[in-house]
Formats: C-alpha cells, sequence, structure tokens
C-alpha cells in the first residue's frame, strides 16, 4: 500500500519560493526543527516527510549523521538541489523504511503522519528501526482545535489520546504536549472560529498552500518567504504544555507527540 501519487505533495508543502505567516507561521516551522534538533543532537537521526528539506540544514548542524527521507520526489529534488552532497537524501514509503533494525536513535514526522493511510505500519516501523532509549517526535495540527481545518489528500489526523494509545500498546514511553494556544475567550476569537468553519464548509477556502497565502494577502495577514535553507533566526521556539491523559486538548492548535523506545519494547 502505497501512500499516494507521485508528486501530489508540492502544493501542500511548506518550502521555498512559498510563504508563511509571520509570528505563528513563522515559529511553527522553526519550534519544531529546533526540537528536533535538540533531541537528536549526537546521534543518527532521520526525519521522514522532509520535503524540500527547509529545516535539514538545523537538524544536520548537531547531529552525528542525518537523513532525509520523503515519498514525494519531485520534493526531494528541490531538496538536492539546496543540500548537494551534505545530507544523504531517501525516497520511500514511511509503512517500509529500508533501514535495519535500531539504526536511528531519533525518528522525526512533522506535519505529514495524516497522508498515510496505514499509520499502524509506521508505528511498528519506527519502533524498528529505533535504538534502545530512541525517541520518535511528531507534530501536527490538533484536530480537536476550534481552528483546524484538514489538509486536501488527508487520510487521519490522529488526535492525541489515539497517538498516546498507539504509541503505549508498543511499549514507548509517551509525552503528549500542546502548543500555540487556541483562545476562545474573546469575541474576536469566537468571530475567527465561525468564519473558518463556514468557509470550510462553504468550500472557500483554498487547496493549496498558494491560493491560502492568496487569501492571506488578501485578508492583510503578513507574510515572510519561506527559504531554501532555514536560519536559525528564522523564528522563535514556542512553549509546550504537557497533556496528561484524559486532559482536555482543544486548547491548541499543535500537538508534540516524543515517543521514547524504552529498552524491552521491540
Amino acid at each position: 500500500m502505497s501512500i499516494g501519487k507521485d508528486g501530489a505533495y508540492g502544493v501542500l508543502t511548506e518550502g521555498p519560493g512559498g510563504w508563511v505567516s509571520a509570528g505563528e507561521g513563522a515559529d511553527a516551522l522553526y519550534s519544531r526543527y529546533a526540537y528536533g534538533a535538540q533531541v537528536g543532537a549526537e546521534g543518527r537521526l532521520l526525519e521522514i516527510g522532509c520535503g524540500p528539506g527547509v529545516g535539514l540544514g538545523i537538524l544536520s548542524a548537531s547531529a552525528s549523521l542525518l537523513i532525509g527521507a520523503d515519498y514525494d520526489s519531485s520534493l526531494l529534488r528541490r531538496a538536492q538541489e539546496t543540500y548537494g552532497q551534505r545530507v544523504p537524501l531517501v525516497r520511500l514509503d514511511a509503512q517500509r523504511l529500508p533501514f535495519p533494525d535500531g539504526f536511528f536513535d531519533t525518528v522525526l514526522f512533522y506535519e505529514a503522519s495524516y497522508y498515510v493511510p496505514n499509520m499502524e505500519q509506521v508505528f511498528d516501523e519506527v519502533l524498528r528501526v529505533l535504538s534502545p532509549g530512541g525517541r520518535t517526535i511528531l507534530a501536527n495540527a490538533n484536530p480537536e482545535s476550534p481552528y483546524f481545518i484538514p489538509s486536501p489528500l488527508s487520510e487521519h489526523y490522529h488526535t492525541a489520546e489515539e497517538f498516546r494509545t498507539a504509541f503505549e500498546s508498543r511499549g514507548f514511553r509517551v509525552l503528549i504536549e500542546g502548543a500555540f494556544p487556541a483562545v476562545e475567550g474573546t469575541a474576536r476569537s469566537w468571530v475567527a472560529i465561525a468564519a473558518r468553519r463556514l468557509a470550510h464548509r462553504l468550500r472557500l477556502i483554498p487547496n493549496t498552500l498558494k491560493g491560502r497565502v492568496l487569501l492571506k494577502r488578501i485578508l492583510g495577514e503578513k507574510l515572510v518567504p519561506v527559504p531554501l535553507e532555514m536560519p536559525a533566526d528564522f523564528g522563535q521556539s514556542v512553549s509546550r504544555v504537557p497533556i496528561s491523559y484524559g486532559e482536555p486538548t482543544n486548547g491548541f492548535k499543535v500537538l508534540y507527540i516524543t515517543a521514547t523506545k524504552v529498552l524491552n519494547s521491540y
């Protein structure tokens, strides 16, 4: 079972030539790579779904070995143009990772797991390729947030508890965190939420990033260009708030899942 059509994800991926919102958009992009670099420091690191490789430079600065991987060959070609021989790049299906058991210390999968038809296979594969004590990090839009709008081509957005169950059932130790508070207590925030829901229901939200950028420009939102290789000052690291089992998650726009492979979990 493959993920989808090769070449279909470029219009949905943040990359060079595109734009993100100044502040929250830039901070979201930067924060996940700063965190991944911190966790993956001095170890062997794999980024699944690396796309055009915007964050690979930050990761490579701290990892002893970094491999970037994606299903979309057109996105990998763009990464190759930027990094040349600096970062090995591999085209793969996340449901079948072509690496030996226990090879990586850290596996990242950012804003792409919802495109995979069978994430159960991915959970198993990540468990297999991680070394004992290794960690995997996923960062996704929170489907329980009032601001949530699904991406085109998406299969399923896991909730925090679905991620927790999937990893804990495989013997991982799991930390769920929320980022970017979804403030609902003001009239302005309620109006913004209602407008997004109505626009989605009426199919007024564009299906491509370029279309969404155009809409943001029309609405007067400040934007910044996405660089070929993200510099260290592109954004700011945002705070993450731990979410315990059973706690509501709808107060956050973004979920971070950090799962640690315990010594006897494979």
